[in-house]
């Protein structure tokens, strides 16, 4: 989930945003992302590539630039802040808001349908593994932590490098995956599980389409 979409806003409906954005990471439980399992050796990587004889002069200060902004920058600031600020009631001011284009409009009603998603249950405690009892110790599969998360951009060279470690990494092992189950007790219907895996999928889909109409990234 790309959060930079917030920062093509502006007034009431980027507050609305970063609000949103806030709560839908506490509420799903998503991995800081200065705390994320990559993050180290991520930087580490992008810094020798700095160094690399693939990059002009050019490309290699705009490349430092996007790193020191994430590492303590404008980036690192806006990332901080959407996890860390006290966010507005979101259903309420929803209610309130009148949308200024059909952008917002659209985004708007994307939030009210995301509504359940910052406020019930969380996608991590659905995780499942199929086969626990044959973990491999070279390779552990790769957490659900790790496969919904939240990033600043779809397209920038942290995220590209992110997505490529993650697909090496995946050629040796399996990704677990959010399954739907159902708690059994008296007067449960059985064999009728939830659907919030398969709710949260659909609306992460179409929330991530926005925010791509918002940047511009198709």
């Amino acid at each position: 989930m790309p959060l930079s979409f917030i920062n093509m806003l502006s007034g009431r409906i980027k507050e609305i945003a970063r609000s949103f954005m806030h709560r839908f990471i506490h509420q799903n439980h998503l991995t800081r992302f200065d705390e994320s399992f990559e993050y180290e050796y991520l930087f580490e990587s992008a810094v020798d590539s700095i160094h690399c004889n693939d990059y002009v002069d050019l490309e290699r200060e705009q490349l430092h630039t996007l790193l020191q902004s994430y590492f303590d920058g404008e980036i690192s600031d806006f990332m901080n802040k959407v996890y860390d600020n006290e966010p507005l009631d979101v259903a309420k001011v929803l209610n309130e808001y009148q949308p200024t284009s059909l952008l917002e409009a659209k985004l708007m009603e994307c939030f009210r349908e995301g509504l359940p998603f910052i406020s019930e249950n969380n996608i991590m405690t659905y995780e499942y593994n199929p086969d626990m009892d044959n973990l491999p110790e070279d390779y552990p599969p790769v957490t659900l932590d790790r496969m919904v998360r939240y990033l600043y951009a779809l397209d920038d060279f942290v995220t590209n490098e992110l997505e490529y470690m993650n697909n090496q990494y995946l050629q040796e092992t399996y990704p677990l995956q959010p399954v739907s189950y159902a708690i059994f007790c008296p007067g449960s219907k059985l064999f009728v599980p939830g659907d919030y895996p398969e709710r949260f999928s659909e609306w992460f889909l179409k929330m991530v389409n926005i925010t791509k109409e918002i940047t511009g990234n198709e």
